[in-house]
């Protein structure tokens, strides 16, 4: 986030920059919120906001962050991604919201632990 930024204005900006699409604040749904916890790196614990968006402006494009791809939420594909992101990817594409914890191993990359939590909206 940049300074004075709020976690939507980060997600649109993030957005834009990353796949050259517009998404409104107003288009966003919050999704729910993860720590990630690095007990090799404390350093690098964080917490974030997730959000989606049903609607936008633009078609996307590449960019050095991203090829942009579609893909129906029951044939994700998790293998190529963190490995956290299969613990809560598909809860937060649904329609409630995701409270969760993500604990890393010494590795920084593999997850020791994930508690998760969905709340129905």
């Amino acid at each position: 986030m940049e300074p004075g930024e709020s976690d939507a204005e980060a997600a649109c900006r993030e957005v834009f920059e990353e796949a050259g699409i517009v998404v409104g604040e107003h288009d966003l749904r919050v999704a729910g919120r993860i720590e990630f916890v690095f007990p090799a790196r404390p350093e690098w614990n964080m917490s974030t906001s997730l959000f989606t968006a049903r609607r936008w402006t633009g078609d996307p494009v590449e960019s050095q962050e991203i090829i942009p791809e579609w893909f129906q939420i029951t044939s994700l594909p998790l293998e190529r991604m963190w490995q956290d992101a299969g613990h809560w990817l598909p809860l937060a594409l649904g329609e409630g919201t995701v409270e969760a914890v993500m604990t890393l191993n010494d590795d920084n990359e593999t997850v020791a632990s994930a508690g998760h939590s969905l709340r129905d909206v």
